[in-house]
C-alpha cells in the first residue's frame, strides 16, 4: 500500500523520474579515497554522468584496479551499440587525457 501511494504521489507532482545530479553514492568523495581516486569521481560525476544521462543511460563507478577504471553503464546504454564506443573512445580518451597514469577504462556487470 505505501509504494502505491508514493508511486501515486510521484505521478502526481511530474516530477522527474532521474534527477540531475540525483543520488549517486559511487562517486561521493570518502576520506579514505586517494587522490586517483578523488578526480576520477569528480570526472564522472561533473563531466561524463550529465552527458550520458542526455541520452537516457547512467554509469555506475566500482573502482580501479591496476590502473584500469572500473565502470558499469546502465539505463539506455544497455544493448546500445554505440556503448563500447562510449566507454572506449569517448570515456577512456578524456580521463586518460586528465589522469594519463591510467591503462584504461573496462565495464563490469553489476
Amino acid at each position: 500500500p505505501m509504494v502505491g501511494a508514493a508511486i501515486a504521489d510521484f505521478m502526481a507532482t511530474g516530477a522527474d523520474p532521474m534527477p540531475e545530479g540525483g543520488d549517486h553514492k559511487d562517486t561521493e568523495i570518502l576520506p579514505d579515497d586517494d587522490e586517483t581516486t578523488v578526480k576520477l569521481k569528480e570526472l564522472i560525476s561533473e563531466m561524463i554522468r550529465p552527458e550520458i544521462q542526455k541520452d537516457g543511460g547512467d554509469l555506475v563507478f566500482h573502482g580501479v584496479e591496476d590502473g584500469w577504471v572500473k565502470l558499469q553503464l546502465t539505463g539506455s546504454c544497455v544493448g546500445c551499440p554505440s556503448s563500447t564506443e562510449t566507454l572506449q573512445g569517448g570515456i577512456d580518451g578524456l580521463l586518460k587525457h586528465y589522469l594519463p597514469d591510467l591503462k584504461g577504462v573496462m565495464h563490469v556487470d553489476g
